[in-house]
C-alpha cells in the first residue's frame, strides 16, 4: 500500500505506526507519566539556581583563568567586590557634608559582609608639604577637633587637591563624594551577594533620607543585581508577549480554540520539565540561559503546528478521524525526529566552547529541544483524539477563500515557476546583508549598556565614570613574576592579570 500523494510505502512508516498504537493503548499511563514529569519539573524549577553574574560570560581560557585565580588568592577579587555610594553634596569642602558622609561610612562598616570602607575623611593622602597622612583627615586631627577649625580646613583643602583622592573619593568639580565598601563574598556566590547589596542599598537609602543628601548607588555587585532583575523581567515579558502573539496568530489561522490549545499545550507542559532538568544538571538560570525557554517555545510551537496541520490536511482529503490521526503521527515522525536531532546537535555543539556560559546554554537548550519534541509527541495526538474524535468530516472542508491558504498557494506557485530566480535573489540579498553587516560590526563588551535610558543603575554608573573612578568592570593588574632585578641588572618580567 502506498501513500496517495507521495507514493511511499506504508512499510517505511511501520515503526511509527507501532509507536502510535502503543501510545494509544496506554493513553492513561502516558498521561500519568507526563503529569508526574511536570510535577517533578515544577519541584525542580522551584530550586533552580539563579545566577545572573557576569563572570561566567568572561573568557574560559585555562591559562588566563589560572593567572586570575592566582592573583585573587593574593589580592582578592579586585574590582568585583566594591559597592559605591555617590553623595551629591554640592561642595566637597563643606565640613558638615564631610561629617555626614563619614557617618555613612561608619554605618556601612556595620554590615556583616563588609570588610573595608573607604570614605573621604579616612582616605590616606599627601599634603602640600609632601607629608603622608595615613589615617586621612580624621587621623591627623587632635581628638575632638572640629572640622571647622583652621587646621582641619587646611587638611581638607590638601585632600581635595591630592591626586590619589581625586576620582576615588572626590569627584571632578568637587560636587560629589564617594564612599566605597568592599564585601567579603566571592563573585560566584550570587545569592549571598544579593543580600549584601540589599543591605547596602537599605543603609544608604536610610542615610540619604536622614541627611537630605541625594545619593546614587553603583559598583560591580550592584550592577549585577540590577541586571538580574532586568533580565528576569525581560524574560517574563518576552515570553508573555510571545504566547500572546501566538494565541492571536493561531486563532486567526485556525479559528478554533481547540486547535490553539493543541498547539500550545505541549510547550506549556515542557517549560517546568526543562527548568527541572536544568536544576538536575546543575545549570543555572543565567543571563545567557534566560533565552532557553524562548527558543524551546518557538521550536515546540512550530512542531506542534505542523502536526496539527498534517491531521487537518488528511481530514480534508477524506480520512476518518482515527486514520488521519494515526497517519499524521507516522508521516511526521521521521522528519520531526531528524529535525529535532539536527537542532539538538547544533546546540550541543556549543558545549565545545571553553566559556562556561556558552557551554551551559548549549546543553540547556539541547535538553529543552529534546523535551519539547517528546512532550509534543505525547500530547498532540491525545489532544487531537480528545477534541476531534466526534467531529464530522464536514468540519474539515477546505475553504478556498481562506486568505492564509491563498498566500501559501501564491508563494508555492512563485517558487515553482521561478525557482532559480527566487534562490538567486535570496542568495544575493544574503550576501549583501552579510557584507553590510560585517563592515559595520563592532564589539562592545560593556555589561550594562543594554539598560534603558534613565535607569537608576545606568545613571549612577554614568556619574561614576564621568566624575569618579571610571568604568566599574574588571581591572588590569601588573605584578612581577621574578625579582625586580637580577645580578646582571636585567629587568624582571611581568605578567598581566585581568
Amino acid at each position: 500500500m502506498t501513500h496517495p500523494t507521495t507514493g511511499r510505502s506504508h512499510s517505511r512508516r511501520a515503526p511509527a505506526f507501532r509507536v502510535f498504537d502503543g501510545l494509544a493503548r496506554h493513553r492513561r499511563l502516558v498521561s500519568a507519566a507526563l503529569a508526574l514529569g511536570v510535577a517533578a519539573g515544577l519541584y525542580g524549577a522551584l530550586h533552580l539556581r539563579v545566577d545572573m553574574s557576569f563572570r561566567p560570560t568572561f573568557t574560559g581560557n585555562p591559562t588566563e583563568l589560572e593567572k586570575t585565580a592566582a592573583h585573587e588568592r593574593v589580592f582578592g577579587q579586585v574590582g568585583f567586590r566594591d559597592l559605591v555610594a555617590i553623595a551629591e553634596v554640592g561642595d566637597a569642602a563643606d565640613p558638615r557634608s564631610l561629617q555626614q558622609v563619614t557617618l555613612l561610612g561608619e554605618r556601612l562598616r556595620a554590615i556583616p559582609s563588609v570588610i573595608d570602607v573607604r570614605d573621604p575623611l579616612h582616605f590616606p593622602f599627601f599634603d602640600h608639604l609632601g607629608t603622608l597622612h595615613p589615617g586621612g583627615v580624621s587621623g591627623s586631627l587632635a581628638p575632638g577637633a572640629s572640622l571647622d577649625s583652621d587646621p582641619a580646613r587646611v587638611l581638607i583643602a590638601d585632600l581635595l587637591r591630592a591626586p590619589a583622592a581625586r576620582r576615588l573619593v572626590v569627584g571632578d568639580g568637587n560636587r560629589n563624594l564617594a564612599v566605597t565598601a568592599s564585601i567579603d563574598i566571592p563573585n560566584e556566590d550570587f545569592a549571598r551577594r544579593r543580600a549584601a547589596v540589599e543591605s547596602f542599598r537599605r543603609v544608604v537609602g536610610g542615610w540619604s533620607k536622614e541627611s537630605g543628601i541625594a545619593t546614587q548607588v553603583t559598583g560591580y555587585p550592584e550592577v549585577e543585581q540590577a541586571y538580574a532583575d532586568e533580565v528576569l523581567a525581560s524574560v517574563l515579558h518576552s515570553i508573555a508577549l510571545l504566547v500572546a502573539m501566538m494565541l492571536v496568530i493561531l486563532f486567526v489561522y485556525f479559528r478554533r480554540w481547540s486547535d490553539v490549545v493543541t498547539c500550545l499545550a505541549g510547550v506549556t507542559l515542557s517549560v517546568p520539565i526543562v527548568l527541572g532538568l536544568m536544576t538536575a544538571l546543575g545549570q543555572p538560570f543565567s543571563i545567557v540561559n534566560s533565552q532557553v525557554l524562548t527558543l524551546v517555545l518557538i521550536v515546540g510551537i512550530g512542531q506542534a503546528l505542523h502536526h496539527q496541520e498534517e491531521y487537518r490536511r488528511r481530514r480534508e482529503a477524506g480520512r476518518d478521524h482515527a486514520t488521519a490521526n494515526r497517519e499524521a503521527f507516522a508521516i511526521l515522525a521521521w522528519p520531526s525526529f531528524m529535525t529535532g536531532l539536527a537542532t539538538t546537535a547544533g546546540f550541543a555543539a556549543l558545549m565545545t566552547a571553553d566559556m562556561r556560559a556558552i557551554w551551559s546554554f548549549g546543553i540547556s537548550t539541547a535538553v529543552g529541544v529534546v523535551v519539547v519534541y517528546l512532550v509534543n509527541w505525547l500530547t498532540v495526538p491525545q489532544l487531537i483524539q480528545f477534541f476531534y474524535r466526534s467531529s464530522p468530516a464536514e468540519a474539515f472542508v477546505r475553504t478556498p477563500a481562506s486568505w492564509t491558504l491563498s498566500i501559501m498557494r501564491s508563494a508555492d506557485g512563485l517558487l515553482r515557476r521561478r525557482t532559480r530566480m527566487v534562490a538567486c535573489g535570496f542568495l544575493l540579498v544574503t550576501v549583501a546583508l552579510a557584507i553590510g553587516g560585517l563592515s559595520g560590526l563592532s564589539i562592545d563588551q560593556k555589561v550594562n549598556e543594554e539598560l534603558p535610558a534613565g535607569h537608576p543603575v545606568l545613571s549612577a554608573e554614568t556619574t561614576y565614570e564621568r566624575d569618579l573612578a571610571g568604568f566599574l568592570g574588571p581591572e588590569l593588574s601588573i605584578r612581577p613574576t621574578t625579582e625586580p632585578a637580577n645580578s646582571d641588572g636585567q629587568l624582571a618580567t611581568n605578567e598581566l592579570v585581568a
